[in-house]
């Protein structure tokens, strides 16, 4: 009687064609059990008794050692021998509802590695009986024998799937899906003719299977190397199209989630057909047929409009409360990849939610809620990413590459530093993880750690440059993700080793042509910043080359920046380079794009590859930096005059008259290098016919100055 008390609500409601899943039946069980620990024991004590199980009916045995199995009861020694032997005896008598009963609740009362013996007596039971149970017991039973791991010979199962082929069609879809997924998982694949009547089947019953039954069969499908093919998708899809308007809201999502998961585009046609219907059934969706409409749309491509974003986003919002973790993750990222706007206070809401239920969360789906509040660029509660990242650390392990990649670079963008503890943890979790990344992946971590300024362990790094020089060398990196690479090291001041840097530069010679302007730059920019000289050949001649088209394209900034690095390399710049270049200086600094420092800096940089700046591009200079002469630091001061005077341009009276005065006031704060260069260049505009009182009395000064 107990036993029916903790099963029979849940028993009741699990047919051969019930669309739940295990999980989702465990805790209906769970639910329905609410029994006192007295209670239990003490009918735990009455099933011990010698000869008890043997009086049990068959669904009852079912139903015991469902209630055995989820309540996690303790059980007696010399128990597990009795049910088995108990099971021998009624197994032909179970109906289908209770053989499916056993097989979601026998893989956790005999968990896998327990009694071989016990493994061996129910596999020798399922051999005996199967010949006598119908085609409906034997789905079933063939998803106990998948479960508990039974070693049963491949003509068994070739004669239960012939068995079961004669009723395919009379059969629901589910049940057949479950015995087809089990049959490839065990090794035996039945031939064409019954995979020909089974997607006759599937194809008019779709919409019977949940999308966790769907992915199951698509996995049995690809395994036996009998996936839907393209013409059978576009016959299909061309069927669904013809009855839009007639199919129920099951179905419609139950086809677009099969389209998703075989990476089936349909026409834009169907897919305007799909968006129309799909918002029409939306306050029908609850739940997992939210999250199955949604993801569904990202993944074939659908482009929706602002009412049905704004639908969709309120029906998630809506449903929140009935969402579990994962389907949290899938519908908020697949709202965002399809534009969706979300309010501050919705977003908030989603997050809170989620951490009701990170308990429950797998990493795959705590990376994805990151990576979409990064995207969205939400500032989130101080606690709750704390919270999150606690959650992240206690499972770090758990975590595969590409998840701890997209973690490190959700939280880069956040511009959320958890600290030294949680970060060494981290790169304890992915360093075994390395070999498994793709270029793009590992470009994305050190990313990660630039944008933190943290620096992982020397250990750490070593094995990452290590598994970087070995795909550079092998050309498994595109041109973007070298050049990320070489900017991310620029940025911790980590100079890799010789080997590594001619595996780099060698692969961006062949790859250079597919970077966008900013990337060029920043390839000698930051080796310029890595104290890296590149020097003139046939690498620098290409790269210069490939800059010359590309600069108009750059900020003022990477402009800049690339011509200090360039100058850094010592580069032998074309006159059209270089005159194209100044051209766009003198245009940028007439629109007040420009500051002062940038033009000076590139006025240093040309003169020091004894290029003259153009008259007009010195003339802004004077004209932007008089006004700020007073603030200009004293190694400015002298590196512009340095730098005009190796360029042999004599500078604007008025300027240099104003710098003058300002030497004189903080002469006493310029080391002697840099008070060195001032006087020599002084002098040289001297000579050059810069004749003023105040420059030879300034001159004269300097000479009595170094004296003393």
């Amino acid at each position: 009687a107990a036993a029916n008390i903790a099963t029979a609500g849940w028993l009741s409601g699990y047919s051969s064609s019930s669309s739940s899943s295990s999980g989702q039946q465990q805790q209906q069980l769970s639910d329905h059990a609410q029994l006192s620990p007295i209670v239990l024991h003490s009918w735990m004590v009455e099933l011990s008794q010698p000869g008890r199980l043997q009086q049990l009916q068959a669904d009852d045995l079912a139903a015991v050692t469902a209630a055995v199995a989820v309540l996690q009861l303790r059980i007696p020694a010399g128990w597990l021998d009795g049910l088995v032997a108990a099971l021998q005896q009624r197994l032909i008598q179970c109906c289908p509802a209770a053989l499916a009963c056993l097989s979601c609740s026998l893989p956790l009362l005999l968990p896998r590695g327990g009694s071989l013996r016990l493994w061996r007596q129910l596999g020798a039971i399922v051999q005996q009986q199967g010949v006598h149970l119908s085609a409906s017991q034997l789905c079933e039973v063939l998803t106990v024998v998948q479960a508990a791991d039974l070693a049963v010979p491949t003509l068994w199962l070739k004669q239960a799937m012939t068995k079961i082929q004669g009723s395919l069609l009379k059969l629901n879809l589910p049940q057949s899906s479950r015995a087809l997924a089990a049959s490839v998982a065990l090794g035996y694949n039945p031939p064409k003719p019954w995979l020909d009547t089974y997607m006759q089947r599937f194809r008019s019953g779709l919409s019977e299977l949940n999308p966790e039954g769907l992915v199951d069969v698509l996995r049995a499908l690809s395994t036996a190397g009998v996936l839907p093919s393209h013409d059978w998708l576009t016959d299909f899809e061309k069927d669904v199209g013809r009855r839009f308007g007639f199919i129920g809201p099951v179905e419609l999502s139950s086809t677009a989630f099969l389209f998703a998961n075989l990476a089936h585009i349909p026409s834009d046609t169907w897919r305007q057909r799909f968006m129309s219907e799909a918002l029409k059934f939306r306050v029908y969706y609850t739940g997992n047929e939210v999250t199955q409409v949604v993801w569904s749309g990202v993944r074939m491509g659908c482009k929706p409009d602002e009412q049905w974003l704004e639908g969709y986003v309120q029906q998630m919002h809506e449903q929140l409360k009935n969402l579990q973790a994962y389907q949290i993750a899938f519908t908020f990222a697949a709202l965002q990849k399809l534009g969706a706007s979300f309010e501050p206070a919705m977003i908030d809401d989603v997050l809170d939610a989620y951490a009701l239920r990170l308990h429950e969360a797998q990493p795959s789906d705590t990376a994805l809620v990151l990576v979409t509040v990064a995207r969205l660029k939400h500032v989130t509660s101080y606690k709750w990413l704390e919270d999150v990242l606690d959650s992240c650390q206690a499972s770090m392990l758990q975590y595969d590459g590409p998840e701890l990649v997209t973690l490190l670079w959700s939280l880069a963008q956040l511009h959320h530093q958890p600290g030294h503890e949680w970060l060494n943890i981290f790169c304890e979790a992915s360093e075994g993880r390395l070999a498994a990344l793709s270029g793009s992946q590992l470009a994305q971590l050190l990313y990660g750690f630039a944008q933190l300024k943290w620096e992982p362990p020397a250990a750490w790094m070593e094995g990452y440059l290590r598994q970087t020089q070995a795909l550079l060398a092998a050309g498994d990196f595109t041109g973007r993700d070298a050049a990320s690479l070489l900017s991310s090291l620029s940025t911790l001041q980590h100079t890799p080793s010789e080997q590594w840097l001619h595996a780099c530069l060698q692969l961006l010679y062949f790859k250079m042509p597919e970077l966008d302007p900013e990337g060029l730059a920043s390839v000698a920019i930051s080796l310029a910043k890595l104290s890296v000289v590149v020097g003139n050949g046939q690498w620098l001649e290409s790269y210069v080359s490939l800059t010359l088209p590309r600069l108009s394209a750059m900020n003022v900034e990477t402009q800049v920046n690339l011509l200090s690095g360039l100058a850094v390399f010592g580069a032998d710049l074309p006159r059209a380079w270089v005159a194209a270049f100044q051209l766009m200086c003198v245009q940028q600094a007439e629109a007040g794009k420009m500051t002062a420092g940038q033009l000076e800096q590139v006025l240093v940089a040309l003169s020091s590859r004894r290029v003259t700046p153009s008259s007009a591009l010195c003339q802004l200079y004077f004209d932007k930096s008089l006004p700020e002469l007073q603030h200009t630091s004293q190694s400015s001061i002298a590196a512009t005059l340095l730098a005009l005077q190796q360029a042999g341009v004599q500078p604007d009276a008025h300027w240099l008259e104003a710098l003058v005065g300002v030497v004189r006031e903080t002469i006493r704060s310029y080391s002697l290098v840099e008070l060195n260069g001032v006087s020599k260049a002084l002098g040289a505009f001297e000579a050059g016919g810069m004749k003023q009182r105040w420059l030879s009395d300034l001159v004269a000064y300097l000479k009595e100055f170094f004296l003393h």
